[in-house]
């Protein structure tokens, strides 16, 4: 190794070659163990709420399912399957990260009174319902303009 690291940044390129470029088929079970592991590390809440809250238990174990579903549905096959695992996995971090900041939206480490709560970052109620009286209908456009993409373009495209 010489003295401007080149032995260290050969390493890098390979490991990010491995990792990023070329990900094995069970890339996500080291990256969601050091998501976990950083997780807890950094945000101090996350310990407080889930041990306030035992059966808040349950949002990991969602996407530990969908983990464990993924790869044996796929290797099968079963798209649908595998669809659905890799949403209930990702259900279940996500769930699992609101839980644990909850009830804050943008938690301060720092200063635990100056993050941003669900309270005070809701808007007045009367603007809330002007805004759920536009979001009705542009989530029923969204949904029938999707049906009628899906149905249009239907089929499966080949490999």
């Amino acid at each position: 190794m010489n003295a401007g690291g080149g032995g260290q940044h050969c390493i890098f390129e390979q490991l990010v070659r491995l990792v990023i470029h070329q990900p094995g088929p069970f890339a996500e079970y080291p990256g969601t163990a050091a998501i976990t592991f950083f997780s807890f590390r950094l945000q101090p809440n996350l310990n407080t709420e889930f041990e306030l809250r035992p059966w808040g238990y349950v949002f990991p174990l969602l996407a530990v399912a969908g983990l464990a579903g993924m790869h044996p549905y796929s290797a099968r096959r079963r798209d649908l399957a595998t669809f659905l695992s890799s949403c209930l996995y990702l259900a279940g971090m996500l769930t699992s990260a609101t839980f644990g900041v909850f009830p804050y939206v943008l938690p301060s480490n720092t200063e635990p009174e100056a993050g941003l709560t669900i309270s005070n970052a809701a808007a007045a109620p009367d603007r809330l319902y002007i805004g759920l009286a536009w979001w009705i209908p542009g989530m029923l456009l969204a949904v029938i303009y999707s049906i009628f993409v899906y149905r249009h373009f239907a089929g499966k495209v080949s490999e």
